[in-house]
């Protein structure tokens, strides 16, 4: 059983890491359309996005094998997804949060220690409104 529920949890993390890199992709593209000039808020922001996606490849990864090491990643992931995506909602930010629910559907959260599971929460959320308020 447990191999099944592994097997779903991974289609839900790779799910969640390929809408945030398609939505990382688009971002970067649609801007280079609109012929928008880089700045440093553009750049933290498209970088923040690929941490998330990084974060689901390796909760996708370790799905199985570290389950504390995956639900961290997944949970961080799914947090920052999120914020993004509240954030972006009017333009880019539909398919973070599609990113950011798929994330979440792939948490098992079985034995993951409460100041791992809240420090995976709060830091992306912390990481997220600082650059933006540092760009």
């Amino acid at each position: 059983m447990a191999g099944r529920e592994d097997r779903v949890r991974r289609i839900f993390a790779f799910g969640a890491a390929l809408a945030g890199a398609v939505d990382d992709v688009v971002y970067l593209r649609l801007l280079a359309d609109q012929g928008s000039a880089s700045s440093a808020r553009v750049e933290f922001f498209s970088t923040f996005v690929a941490v998330m996606t990084a974060l689901a490849v390796i909760g996708w990864a370790t799905i199985g094998r570290r389950q504390r090491w995956s639900d961290a990643a997944l949970l961080a992931a799914a947090s920052g997804f999120a914020a993004a995506g509240f954030i972006g909602l009017w333009s880019i930010g539909l398919l973070l949060i599609v990113a950011a629910v798929l994330a979440a559907m792939a948490l098992s959260l079985t034995g993951l220690p409460r100041a791992v599971a809240g420090a995976a929460v709060v830091v992306p959320l912390v990481v997220l409104v600082a650059g933006l308020l540092l760009t």
